[in-house]
């Protein structure tokens, strides 16, 4: 018998199956190549009119971010200029110590429901001369403020030309007809009544039940 080349099965389907990888592998590459090259040759290209890469004409440019201008009515509103705007305490008067009294009522009025009064009297030094008197209050009806001089031949005390509460800031604002004098010493006695509620805030009340089944 003449001699001749046996390829087993298993050898040939090998053979068979690299082949085949071996030319989607080209195919593959040579696609990619195309696309790269495209892309290449599309980035060289001068820009042509209409295209939409064209630099924006002078005055066109979109505003750079955060200096849009509001939107009408959306303006933040100036806030106020006097002293009472203001949360913190001017400079003007400083106080020494306090003197407060509270008088809740535990049984329930049937006109005012659960509610409370007391006094309060605040001592205080001028450091500036000054027409206003600030206080701290909230959801309090305040009675006859009283403002008196303290210490031997200080000057006469001005008159109070008016008072109010300032909601938004809780002060109670007092005017005086003439300013207070700088480095005297006065004292500002005031009256009050507020609401005696269950909400957990400022000057409230709270119960519970007892082992014998009481509210206390």
């Amino acid at each position: 018998m003449g001699k001749g080349f046996y390829i087993s099965k298993a050898v040939l389907f090998t053979g068979v199956v690299l082949a085949a990888a071996a030319a989607v592998t080209i195919i593959a590459l040579a696609v990619v190549y195309a696309q790269e090259k495209a892309n290449n040759s599309e980035a060289q290209q001068p820009d042509r009119p209409g295209t939409g890469t064209e630099p924006p004409a002078p005055g066109t440019e979109p505003p750079a971010p955060g200096t849009e201008p509001p939107a009408p009515g959306t303006e933040t509103p100036a806030p106020g200029t006097e002293p009472w705007d203001r949360y913190r305490l001017p400079g003007d008067l400083i106080p020494d110590h306090y003197e407060v009294t509270l008088w809740p009522r535990l049984d329930e009025d049937p006109v005012k429901g659960y509610y409370f009064t007391g006094n309060s009297t605040v001592y205080f030094r001028c450091e500036q001369a000054t027409k206003l008197i600030l206080v701290h209050s909230h959801k309090l009806k305040v009675i006859n403020p009283e403002l008196r001089a303290i210490g031997a031949g200080s000057p006469p005390v001005p008159t109070l030309h008016r008072w109010w509460l300032h909601n938004k800031t809780q002060f109670l604002v007092i005017e005086l007809s003439n300013p207070l004098s700088k480095g005297n010493h006065y004292s500002l006695h005031t009256q009050f009544e507020g609401a005696l509620a269950d909400d957990l805030r400022g000057f409230y009340r709270s119960n519970y039940v007892n082992e014998t089944g009481h509210v206390r």
